[in-house]
This record gives C-alpha cells, sequence and structure tokens, in this order.
C-alpha cells in the first residue's frame, strides 16, 4: 500500500504553538488512522497505544540502527549508541550502558537520594514561599545526583543540561530550531572529544568509561559516545517528568489532597504524570521489512514517528485519558520511557529521584498553588521551562 492510500495528515506539529498544545493535533491523528501519512515530515506516524506499544516491541522489523531521528542530517550525526543499534550490538551496548542505571546500582543510591530531598524541602521551606519550581525542584536532585556520578570537571557540569536538550532537538524535523542545535551539539563533541581520564571523578561513569576502554572491553573511540549517551538520559526525562508532576498537582488539588491523606499513592502518581505528559514526545523507527499496522500496510525502507504522548493519552486505552488522576489503576502501564528493547535506560534513577522529591514534598508542603507554566521549545521533549509556584 502507498503512501497515497492511507490517511494524510498535513498539519506540522513542531510549531511552537503545536510544541505548547499538542494534544488536539494528536487526537486527530489518532482518529485518521493506525498509521497515517505525516505530509511534513515525509514519513508515516503511529499515535494509538496499542500500535505504538507493537511498534516499539518489534525491533526487528522496526528498527534503530538506521536511526531514531526524523532527518537523514542527525541519524548522520548523532553518536552510535544503544539508542540507535540493533541485535547483539544494541545488547552488548545496552550492557554497558545500563550497567550504572540497573536496578540494583540506583538501589545503593537510595538513601543518598532521600537525604538530598529532605535538605532541599528543609532550604526551600525555610526561604521564601514563592520560587519557580523548575530550578528551585525538579532540577535539583537530577543535577545534584548525576553530575557526581558523570564526574565531569566543573566546565562540563555547566553545560550539560544544554547539550542533553540540543541532542534532542535535533532528533525532531530538519527545522530551524534543529539546525540551531547542530552548533550546541558540535561542542559537546568537541569537549568529550578532548575530554582526558585524568581530569574525571575517580570511579565515577566518565572514569568507567576510560577503564573499560583501557581494559579492551570497548575502543577508544567508544569513550566520547559512552559518555554521550549516559547524560541525556539521566537528565531530562528526569527534570521533566518531575516538573511536569508538580504542575499537574499543583492545577489539580484535590489530587495533591489525595496525595498527602494516602503517601502510598505516591509512584502511582508519578506513573501518572509520565502518562499524561510524557517527557519524550516521539522518537522514529526504520523498517527492515514490509509491515503492516491494523492492516495498513508499510513499505520497507519507511521512517515510522512514534507518538509517546500521543499514545499515553489514546481514549482507546484510557479512560478519561485526559484527566489527571492519581488513583488511576493501569497508570503503570503507559509508554513513557517506551517498551521493548529499547526502555529507557534512566527509568529507575527517574522513578527513584521523583518518589523521594514527592516523598519530602509531602512531608513538608501543606498546599501549593501554581502561576502560568512557560514550556521549553523542543522537538522532542514536553515540559517546562519555568512553573511559578507558592508553596503553603
Amino acid at each position: 500500500m502507498s503512501a497515497m492510500t492511507v490517511p494524510v495528515f498535513n498539519e506540522d506539529i513542531f510549531t511552537d504553538h503545536s510544541i505548547r498544545y499538542p494534544y488536539e493535533q494528536y487526537r486527530r491523528i489518532r482518529d485518521l488512522g493506525p498509521a497515517v501519512w505525516y505530509e511534513p515530515g515525509g514519513c508515516y506516524v503511529v499515535g494509538r497505544y496499542d500500535d505504538v506499544r507493537r511498534v516499539l516491541r518489534d525491533a526487528k522489523t522496526f528498527i534503530s540502527g538506521k536511526g531514531v531521528a526524523m532527518s537523514d542530517e542527525a541519524n548522520e550525526a548523532l553518536s552510535t549508541g544503544v539508542l540507535t543499534s540493533d541485535g547483539a550490538e544494541h545488547d552488548f551496548l545496552r550492557k554497558i550502558e545500563g550497567e550504572p542505571f540497573g536496578a540494583d546500582a540506583v538501589k545503593e543510591l537510595v538513601a543518598q537520594v532521600e537525604l538530598e530531598a529532605r535538605g532541599l524541602m528543609d532550604r526551600v521551606m525555610a526561604g521564601p514561599k514563592q520560587i519557580d519550581a523548575m530550578p528551585a525542584l525538579a532540577q535539583y536532585l537530577p543535577l545534584k545526583i548525576v553530575t557526581e556520578l558523570v564526574g565531569l570537571p566543573e566546565e562540563g557540569r555547566e553545560n550539560m543540561l544544554s547539550w542533553a536538550a540540543a541532542g534532542f532537538d535535533i532528533i525532531g524535523p530538519f527545522n530551524d530550531r534543529a539546525k540551531a542545535s547542530f552548533g550546541i551539539m558540535g561542542e559537546w563533541v568537541g569537549y568529550t572529544l578532548g575530554l582526558q581520564q585524568a581530569v574525571v571523578k575517580p570511579g565515577s561513569w566518565a572514569w568507567r568509561a576510560f577503564r573499560l576502554a583501557q581494559d579492551g572491553t570497548i575502543g577508544p573511540e567508544m569513550v566520547p559516545r559512552l559518555l554521550m549517551s549516559l547524560i541525556g538520559p539521566s537528565l531530562d526525562t528526569t527534570i521533566l517528568g518531575g516538573g511536569n508532576l508538580l504542575m499537574l498537582l499543583g492545577q489539580n488539588p484535590d489530587q495533591w489532597r489525595k496525595l498527602k491523606a494516602n503517601p502510598s499513592l505516591i509512584p502511582n502518581a508519578v506513573n501518572e504524570a509520565l502518562r499524561l505528559e510524557s517527557p519524550i514526545r516521539c522518537f522514529t523507527r526504520y523498517t527492515a521489512a514490509d509491515a503492516e499496522i491494523d492492516g495498513v500496510k508499510i513499505p520497507h525502507g519507511s521512517r515510522v514517528l512514534v507518538l509517546y504522548g500521543s499514545a499515553n493519552r489514546d481514549e482507546r486505552r484510557w479512560e478519561n485519558a485526559e484527566h489527571f488522576d492519581v488513583t488511576r489503576p493501569n497508570a503503570a502501564a503507559h509508554l513513557a520511557f517506551g517498551a521493548g528493547e529499547h526502555t529507557c535506560l534512566g527509568a529507575h534513577l527517574a522513578r527513584l529521584e521523583m518518589h523521594a522529591l514527592m516523598k519530602s514534598m509531602v512531608e513538608s508542603v501543606e498546599s501549593m498553588e501554581v502561576g502560568e507554566p512557560v514550556f521549553a521549545l523542543n522537538n522532542t521533549l514536553r515540559g517546562l521551562d519555568s512553573l511559578p509556584m507558592i508553596l503553603h
């Protein structure tokens, strides 16, 4: 079946307005069909929950080794890593890159993260109660914990957020926003290429990458790629996920009261926020063979845009899909961290940091008010630059 025989969606979902308010466009894409031709991107797009989940779990047909970005320019520029690999190469890289993010490794961080969260809330509640919740709350734990774990010198740490955001920006279409991010990516690549083991923190992730090269587990050329692969998933999903959770709780005081009354709901509240406001909007896959999605045939060699943010609001899967409910029984079924072989490496760490922040807030904050959120304009990320908040 050719692209002309499937439903066509002609609206650009990467304009500033669409990035701020994407969900009506997502609904129209879902209503058009299981797979739709996305004319502005010259690719197919999948937005329904069951279909997105199926694509993500079929890594043999819908591969990542041809890149996960929308443009050839970005797929050529992005470093080879676990995100853009398949088969045996993917298994090897996931073992190498995933070790610092595994459940056992993260478990060792629980006491440290919870202590940092309690200290954070003590300081915040002792100061002015009117804050910007993004730098004051959402960014603090990921930056504090991850910068220590990565072990870069100070001049590298201060750029980690802008580097990671640029890496996600170029994954979208080759628009002005992506083109501007290529320069920042060049700075990041140049920095990692020039990094030496002598200046990184002993025992850190960066130090481990150099040791893996020294013992022959990886080639020396893999060290910069490994460092770049570690920074992205350890920061943005947590910071944006945490900010989105704070926004939703502030906008829905009845849900905050439920959380205060029953703190055991915190893990479910985190999952519900990840579902409703998924930090990653989309990645792409490439068809290694002719494929079919609910009767729609997609030819071999096609690029398929996979909309996580749409799948997680699919009314075919979720009752009252647009509603934030910390007691939702199936919130954990969200696809915010992906599914299958390419499930996000940083998921365990992200959950730990978000749980710790919520636990300390439930203990310290009676109620909160939020002002108008300012959304970050990024092709791939969904989250906030700023969130005015008053704590009581």
